[in-house]
């Protein structure tokens, strides 16, 4: 009790000093009030300890399950990103109905706007990310040709299109950033991610998916985001390598749950 207490007082304090040194910052920010609100912080706060200790695992972090200072110092900094979090519509000043400026906070992810009653939802784009293995247990990574991240190891993948199932947008954008054409692919899981592009967060639900392919030479043409494409043995790949956070959590997830404790075994040559 004593534990969950000191929690919920370090929340307040931080929010409340954190708000008070960044005075000009708060009409930008997300209400107080919506800080608190239990779904979306308490999905985030999980999603960051989940992956701090995947991290912990693979980096060998001296992280440990009990360790009640490394779990309050992470809480911390939770409290600071969220005292800090800008609404995700913060970008949309008028109402795109009627035009009105009035266009308010709804809740933690919508906007209303005062004059003609229209709500607009803030709701996660559809997104996928690829697991290209080799027979050799080599994992197919490309390495970013346009900002965020210019230069990064990322995972050949995108935004879905309208009208596109997630399987549809997986092999078209396998197909556009490695040439290769796929059938087979098996989902592994999802993360929730924040995109920046053109100055604001785009909110995103990152699909991870499986490949096998199969051949002692696999011919693979790295094209439109991708300026290179190379395959790296999975024992040596480095997530710190990859520039977007989503894609190094996923990295990090597959090496892990993925490959230990699930123990994938991957099938052999045809």
């Amino acid at each position: 009790m004593f534990v969950a207490f000191s929690f919920g007082v370090c929340a307040v304090i931080v929010v409340a000093v954190s708000r008070a040194v960044k005075p000009s910052m708060n009409s930008r920010l997300v209400p107080i009030s919506l800080l608190f609100d239990f779904h979306p912080v308490s999905r985030q706060l999980h999603y960051e300890l989940t992956n701090l200790r995947l991290f912990s695992d693979i980096a060998k972090f001296p992280t440990r399950k009990n360790d009640f200072y490394t779990f309050y110092l992470f809480f911390f900094f939770i409290c600071i990103t969220f005292a800090n979090m800008e609404h995700p519509l913060e970008t949309f000043k008028y109402c795109p109905v009627c035009g009105s400026a009035h266009f308010e906070v709804n809740n933690f992810k919508s906007k209303k706007c005062r004059d003609c009653g229209f709500t607009y939802y803030a709701n996660p784009c559809s997104a996928t990310a690829a697991f290209i293995v080799n027979d050799k247990d080599e994992l197919l990574v490309v390495r970013r040709a346009k900002e965020p991240a210019k230069g990064t190891l990322d995972l050949p993948g995108g935004f879905c299109d309208m009208y596109e199932t997630v399987e549809e947008g997986m092999r078209r954008e396998i197909k556009e950033e490695t040439g290769l054409e796929v059938e087979n692919i098996e989902y592994l899981f999802s993360s929730p991610n924040v995109y920046m592009y053109s100055g604001m967060g785009v909110h995103t639900l990152d699909m991870d998916f499986l490949v096998r392919v199969h051949g002692d030479s696999v011919a693979v043409i790295a094209a439109d985001d991708a300026a290179e494409a190379l395959w790296i043995p999975i024992n040596k790949v480095n997530p710190a390598e990859f520039g977007l956070t989503s894609i190094r959590n996923a990295v990090i997830r597959f090496l892990t749950e993925t490959l230990r404790n699930r123990k994938i075994t991957y099938i052999n040559k045809v």
